[in-house]
C-alpha cells in the first residue's frame, strides 16, 4: 500500500454513524473520481454527504472486493474542509 491524502472528499454512499458495522465500507467521491474505503484498520463514523478537507490512509488492492480501496487513518481525517466541498 501506499499513503495518499485526498482533499475535498465527500461521502457518496454508505454510512455507520456509530461504529457498530465492523469492517464497514463507504464511498467516497472527489469531483468526478470515485474512491472506496474499508474500516478494516479502526472503526470510523461517516454518515452519507460528509465533507472532508482531507481523507488521509492507506490505499491498497483489496482482493477481496476486487478493487482499490482506502483504509482511513485515525488522525488523518480532517473535518475541516475550508470551503473544498462546496
Amino acid at each position: 500500500g501506499v499513503l495518499v491524502s485526498v482533499p475535498g472528499a465527500v461521502v457518496a454512499a454508505g454510512s455507520n454513524p456509530a461504529c457498530s458495522e465492523q469492517y464497514s465500507s463507504f464511498s467516497l467521491v472527489n469531483g468526478a473520481t470515485p474512491l472506496f474505503a474499508d474500516e478494516d484498520i479502526f472503526c470510523h463514523t461517516t454518515i452519507a454527504a460528509q465533507c472532508y478537507g482531507t481523507f488521509d490512509g492507506i490505499m491498497h488492492y483489496d482482493d477481496f472486493n476486487d478493487r482499490i480501496v482506502i483504509l482511513p487513518l485515525e488522525t488523518g481525517l480532517s473535518l475541516d474542509d475550508g470551503g473544498a466541498c462546496e
